[in-house]
């Protein structure tokens, strides 16, 4: 079984990779679409964390720092650490597969592997169950044979004879 990926979602799935781990994400992302201009510059993270406790209001007025820095990143980080958290479960799901498609094709070999040669196991075991049973016949007869011919002995010369009645 052959898995394919197309070249356009696999240079996607670097890019994202790529870009949250380089930063890219916090700056193109959540910063100018969702927290700045979406309202939660005001009503978001800021009212309710350090900004207007902290550093915004208090008089260190740097704000485009302040919401590059710790309102995008802290924000940031947690919408780019889904995506990223996303594509490594997404990763790690297509490592378990992969694994489970070589253990079958594992399993898949051995059972080929044993059904080819279940025909010759049975025909040596039967062959030598066949060897084994005519011995022991055979061995069994002898026994027989020898124990008949020592009762039938009689006399102290050794000649056999068979009572037959």
């Amino acid at each position: 079984m052959v898995m394919t990926v197309d070249h356009l979602v696999a240079v996607a799935v670097v890019a994202v990779v790529a870009a949250g781990e380089n930063g890219v994400l916090e700056s193109v992302g959540l910063e100018t679409v969702g927290l700045e201009t979406g309202g939660r510059a005001t009503g978001g993270r800021e009212t309710v964390g350090r900004e207007i406790v902290g550093r915004e209001i208090v008089g260190r007025e740097i704000v485009g720092r302040e919401i590059g820095d710790w309102e995008t990143v802290g924000r940031e980080n947690r919408g780019s650490g889904i995506i990223l958290f996303v594509i490594r479960v997404i990763a790690v799901t297509v490592r378990v597969l992969m694994l489970v498609v070589r253990m079958v094709a594992i399993v898949g070999t051995v059972v080929v592997g044993v059904v080819r040669l279940v025909p010759g196991l049975v025909i040596a075991v039967a062959t030598r169950l066949i060897a084994v049973v005519s011995r022991w016949v055979v061995v069994e007869a002898g026994v027989t044979v020898i124990a008949i011919a020592t009762v039938a002995c009689r006399g102290g010369r050794g000649a056999f004879r068979l009572r037959l009645r």
